[in-house]
């Protein structure tokens, strides 16, 4: 009797811990992102995140240096495993990523090579919304 009420007790949930919920986007929903998406800093890191499954966090940490021009790879390292990943980049994406940093060396520069991390002129350019004016707007 004891190992039954303890099996019932510590059963399993056959309930995923959050629903059904699927966290990815589909391909419609993407292309709509992009769409609206207009700052080329974002639309190129949410790029990154979209066609080869990145972790925001390894994109950020992405250097210039990381990119390999001549076999089009993107070396990367893992957040989970903390361990080195060479990607292939594909096409379309290497171009817009070339493109970016043609055009926007200054910022890369200001960045000290991690092209999605924010330097000091668009610190100054941007209208930064704190967290107490998010909070007060409504959508």
């Amino acid at each position: 009797m004891m190992v039954s009420q303890f099996k019932k007790r510590f059963k399993k949930s056959h309930m995923p811990k959050y629903g059904s919920l699927n966290k990815g986007f589909d391909e419609r929903e993407i292309a709509a992102f992009f769409r609206v998406v207009d700052n080329p800093k974002f639309h190129l890191l949410f790029s990154y995140r979209a066609q080869l499954g990145l972790r925001i966090g390894e994109v950020v940490r992405t250097n210039i240096k990381d990119v390999k021009l001549e076999s089009r790879e993107l070396v990367v390292r893992t957040e989970k495993a903390m361990t080195l990943d060479a990607l292939l980049i594909p096409a379309p994406l290497f171009k817009e990523t070339l493109d970016y940093i043609e055009t926007d060396s200054g910022s890369i520069g200001e960045g000290a090579g991690l092209p999605f991390l924010q330097g000091k002129r668009q610190e100054q350019d941007s209208r930064a919304v704190s967290g107490s004016e998010l909070r007060t707007q409504r959508f």
